[in-house]
């Protein structure tokens, strides 16, 4: 598999989002593409395994799959494959006659996936985000492919489960490319990069493919930019320089022409032909500014500041006091009877003032369920919280634009305001008044921090809050929350978001929740 000069025009945003991009697939690389939200990764994926996404984009170039067959894992499914059962959805891709049964059972065993779920009637949207992860990495395996294409894989997977697709990226004998932005999936097995920037406020396309570890083309990178850039400000010094010396010689020229006597006139004309090529060495001058080493050009990271005047509670105020008897799938607050399958039982959390809790657990043992509940019992209170579910459009319509999604009001003044800011989480023009439903989901996760910081927010209840963040933005957001003064509630399997953030984590498990030792904590 390999593109030559390939390139992927948007008619509708008179852009680029590939430009002339060469790179080949060899047999036992392991292919990072990275970049920041919004950048095409997922739109190269979907060429890669053969889709036609219409009018969408125009292509050019060369695609060459050689007959190769890919297993493709999608970023998300669709609101229809949602709807059906496990069963259905696995026949649908992989015929019965095509289903290796030992194979199967092998790989449900290695993903600690349980039969029970495939063979439920239960539909694919109410398993847990690990559980259908897992799920369609099985069918991926079991297509038996030449090739493997993996679109953001670690979203959702418990820390088991990270180990176990670390483990099937390094053991595989076959190629894959994948889309990831956890950066310790990243370090641990990536052994080529392709990156996918755009530069400028022209949004210029660059694409850098290396074959080398990513944490060595990551410092690499940083370390060329600052080569690239220490060059460019001493040209631009030394030249700055030479200008004002330039500025100097001809105010002392112009003195002297005004100040000359008329009845010297060779020292006059003297004067004259000086000014001539004072004149001349300013075009020279122009001329090799033109041609100077320009700064180079980077993608800005975001910027996101919560207000640190916030109306907090007092250390001594009792935020939440859950007692939970049961935790059912499809449990909420309200719930007096039984339903759904037994996640958990005999569950306490007790919060005072402000604090920053993760909870950790395996996928399916009811985080989400138990984080809604969190959220509807501070809801009942008198602080004032902001939610970011899992299933974004849990939370918004898709069919508004990220304008309408912040703003409060139709008032001028706040969508200029709105618009500055989305401009400051690097939202180009024209993806301000997208639909949501086509945005990625990295660009969606940093309109529900947007909406947190406009929230003004006693405390955060986060779902996952960094799956969907590239390796620039993360850190950014890892930054901005832990500078939040109030306080958070969060799920998240993100190993660098739990180490530095929070300073309480709880597990999950079907006998309750367990608050971790920090000896526990700092093997996370």
């Amino acid at each position: 598999m390999y593109l030559k000069n390939f390139s992927v025009y948007l008619p509708e945003a008179d852009r680029y989002l590939l430009q002339n991009l060469s790179f080949s697939l060899l047999p036992h690389d392991k292919l990072a593409l990275i970049g920041e939200e919004g950048n095409g990764k997922s739109t190269l994926l979907r060429l890669l395994n053969g889709q036609d996404l219409g009018s969408y984009v125009q292509l050019s170039g060369e695609l060459n799959r050689e007959g190769a067959y890919p297993a493709y894992l999608p970023q998300s499914l669709t609101p229809e494959e949602l709807a059906l059962s496990p069963q259905t959805y696995l026949w649908s891709q992989l015929p019965h006659a095509d289903l290796d049964y030992s194979l199967y059972y092998r790989l449900l065993d290695r993903l600690q996936l349980a039969e029970d779920l495939i063979l439920d009637r239960a539909q694919l949207g109410q398993l847990s985000g690990g559980e259908r992860i897992k799920f369609l990495l099985l069918i991926a395996q079991l297509q038996a492919p030449d090739v493997y294409l993996l679109d953001e894989p670690s979203n959702d997977l418990d820390f088991e489960g990270l180990e176990v697709l670390e483990n099937f990226i390094l053991e595989t004998e076959k190629p894959v490319l994948f889309v990831s932005h956890d950066e310790v999936l990243l370090e641990n097995c990536a052994n080529a990069i392709l990156h996918v920037e755009h530069l400028g406020p022209d949004l210029v396309p660059r694409q850098t493919f290396v074959r080398m570890p990513y944490r060595e083309y990551r410092d690499q990178h940083l370390q060329q930019y600052q080569k690239d850039m220490q060059v460019a400000k001493k040209d631009q010094s030394q030249f700055a320089a030479k200008v004002r010396r330039q500025q100097e010689i001809f105010e002392r020229v112009q003195h002297d022409l005004r100040n000359v006597s008329r009845g010297d006139p060779e020292a006059g004309k003297n004067l004259k032909d000086k000014m001539r090529s004072v004149k001349a060495q300013e075009k020279r001058y122009q001329k090799e500014k033109d041609q100077l080493r320009q700064k180079p050009l980077r993608e800005r990271p975001i910027r996101l500041d919560f207000d640190q005047n916030l109306d907090l509670p007092h250390s001594t105020k009792e935020v939440l006091n859950l007692r939970l008897p049961e935790l059912h799938v499809g449990s909420d607050l309200y719930t007096k009877h039984a339903q759904g399958r037994l996640l958990s039982r005999d569950l306490d959390l007790y919060i005072r003032g402000v604090e920053k809790i993760c909870i950790v657990g395996p996928n399916g043992c009811g985080k989400t369920t138990l984080l809604k509940i969190i959220n509807q019992a501070l809801r009942e209170g008198d602080l004032s919280t902001a939610y970011m579910p899992q299933n974004y459009f849990d939370e918004l319509d898709p069919c508004q634009t990220p304008i309408g999604f912040l703003s409060r009001s139709a008032e001028k003044s706040e969508h200029t305001a709105v618009r500055t800011f989305l401009g400051s989480l690097e939202f180009r023009p024209d993806e301000m008044f997208l639909p949501l439903d086509q945005l990625s989901g990295g660009q969606l996760a940093k309109l529900y921090m947007a909406k947190m910081v406009f929230s003004q927010a006693s405390y955060l209840v986060l779902d996952e809050p960094t799956r969907n963040l590239s390796p620039l933005s993360a850190p950014k957001v890892r930054e901005a929350l832990a500078a939040y003064p109030g306080g958070i509630i969060a799920v998240s399997h993100d190993r660098k978001f739990i180490r530095e953030l929070f300073n309480k984590v709880y597990r999950l498990d079907p006998t309750g929740l367990h608050l971790l030792s920090p000896a526990a904590q700092a093997e996370i």
